[in-house]
């Protein structure tokens, strides 16, 4: 099983299926810049994550970029010790914006290791069942660019406290899962 972070990764830039108001933790002040001390490269069998001062790269087989964002009007970063959240900005097909979470966190026992994880609706709406949310309704498109017809989508808005717990409940989850590996440091 790949490393959730590469699944995390590429679901939150291309088709997450966890949509947040905005920015997380909300209020939370905009970073300019991946710390230092998450920058560099990491490899995962055969991913590869490449942290910048000012962009996130992400290689599936280690050979070919799979996605690479820059911190801009696009993507925040965040801190919330001790993780760094990014949220990247993107828009349904059908109008209104929403916004995708990933957070960052290097392993407590390991500086070397690098850990993201991503959160599922379902396990927010367990954790916290009475979670700010509202359903809107979005149409999509399918491949051939054919829009579907509106589907109910949810969109949370949790206080800056709902959001940690979001965060480590996730984080719990994930090194809890048999044979999870992070991203080793090069």
């Amino acid at each position: 099983m790949k490393n959730l972070f590469c699944i995390a990764l590429l679901l939150v830039i291309f088709t997450s299926c966890t949509n947040f108001k905005g920015p997380q933790p909300a209020g939370a002040p905009d970073l300019n810049e991946f710390p230092q001390e998450m920058q560099g490269t990491y490899l995962n069998d055969d991913s590869k994550l490449v942290i910048s001062h000012d962009k996130i790269e992400f290689w599936v087989d280690k050979n070919k970029a799979s996605m690479h964002s820059f911190i801009s009007d696009s993507l925040t970063v965040r801190s919330m010790s001790p993780w760094v959240i990014g949220t990247r900005k993107s828009q349904f097909p059908s109008g209104g914006d929403n916004y995708s979470v990933f957070a960052l966190k290097l392993d407590e026992q390991n500086p070397n290791i690098l850990h993201g994880i991503q959160t599922e609706e379902e396990d927010i709406l367990k954790l916290l069942p009475n979670i700010r949310r509202s359903v809107e309704q979005h149409s999509t498109s399918t491949s051939d660019g054919v829009p579907d017809p509106p589907k109910d989508v949810i969109i949370f808005d949790p206080t800056p406290q709902d959001f940690r717990q979001i965060i480590e409940a996730a984080f719990a989850k994930k090194r809890g899962e048999a044979g999870y590996k992070g991203f080793e440091r090069q």
